[in-house]
């Protein structure tokens, strides 16, 4: 298969290596700030004529292959040089500072349906893409999908409102924005990386109490109403986070053991307001032809309310991806 299951993604992610906990700050290329992403902006790059040219070639064979999107294989997919600067983005996001943000795809000309050809083949590139729910969807489509009807148990992405900061079950998420909204809809990076070293200078019981599990809301996509994980994962030289701010709070509704400890609330709060102070919270708002990529063990990410157009409602393609090196 080239493409990873829910199960075998989430499987694969929150297979992190863990060996003990640090007694401090582990620093490294990952822990940014807000002034240092704003100051060498190299992690933000444009296509130039060449790429383009690239990607259309490559779009228009594997057009021609009538693969459905799902069987496609890296194989398929021949960028040229393209592919060497899709290596390059993902070793950054793998290793380095774990955003890449590309500009200046062509979304108006192509269409929805190649642009999520476009957004599938770069996947295949990076890394291996995965479903994102149980029901195999392969590319998330991020918009208001509340007036189709809604639940308790309704993503917080098929929805307008704010998103607090989080990650998703895989290695990277990435972005693709097709078309943004009129008001609103603000993306938000921080580096978890950095904010867990911050805990540990001034509130080192919040961050001992992240390293222990947490009960995590599945949202009705699981097999159980919660799971617990482990937001920080230290294998001795790196340390691996997975947040969701929202999800870990709401597992609360289902009453019981689920019921989040004053310990509990004060790391998450500690945690939130790190994010989101000026210090760490860097904001950007995607432009239409954006593909965001982020690394889910390095980077949070959070979204802020927007309203529509309704005759042009705001539309981004999500994509998860797999890494195969740890």
């Amino acid at each position: 298969m080239t493409h990873r299951t829910f199960e075998q993604q989430y499987a694969h992610y929150f297979d992190r290596p863990s060996s003990r906990v640090p007694s401090g700050p582990v620093g490294g290329s990952a822990a940014w700030d807000a002034g240092a992403l704003e100051e060498d902006t190299t992690w933000v790059v444009h296509l130039d004529d060449s790429d383009e040219a690239e990607i259309e070639a490559a779009l228009d064979r594997v057009t021609d292959l009538r693969i459905p999107l799902g069987d496609l294989d890296r194989s398929d997919v021949d960028f040229g040089s393209f592919a060497t600067r899709l290596r390059g983005w993902r070793d950054e996001i793998e290793h380095g500072r774990g955003v890449v943000l590309i500009r200046g795809f062509s979304v108006n000309r192509w269409g929805e349906q190649r642009t999520k050809l476009a957004t599938w083949c770069i996947g295949l590139h990076l890394g291996q893409p995965g479903a994102q729910n149980p029901r195999g969807d392969l590319l998330g489509d991020v918009r208001e999908h509340r007036h189709d009807g809604a639940s308790v148990n309704t993503r917080l992405y098929q929805t307008n409102d704010a998103i607090r900061f989080h990650c998703d079950y895989a290695d990277v998420v990435g972005l693709m924005c097709v078309r943004q909204a009129p008001v609103g809809g603000e993306s938000r990076l921080a580096s978890s990386a950095a904010i867990h070293d911050e805990l540990w200078r001034y509130a080192p019981r919040s961050a001992h109490r992240l390293y222990q599990p947490v009960w995590l809301d599945t949202r009705d996509e699981g097999p159980n109403p919660a799971i617990a994980v482990n937001p920080f994962a230290f294998d001795g030289r790196r340390v691996r986070t997975f947040y969701h701010s929202d999800y870990f709070r709401s597992a609360a509704r289902h009453g019981g053991v689920y019921q989040p400890s004053s310990e509990l609330i004060e790391a998450l709060d500690a945690f939130d307001s790190l994010a989101e102070s000026q210090r760490f919270c860097a904001r950007m708002r995607l432009q239409e032809g954006d593909l965001q990529l982020v690394s889910n063990h390095s980077v949070v990410h959070a979204r802020t309310t927007f309203t529509d157009d309704p005759d042009a409602p705001r539309h981004l393609l999500r994509l998860w991806l797999s890494l195969d090196t740890r």
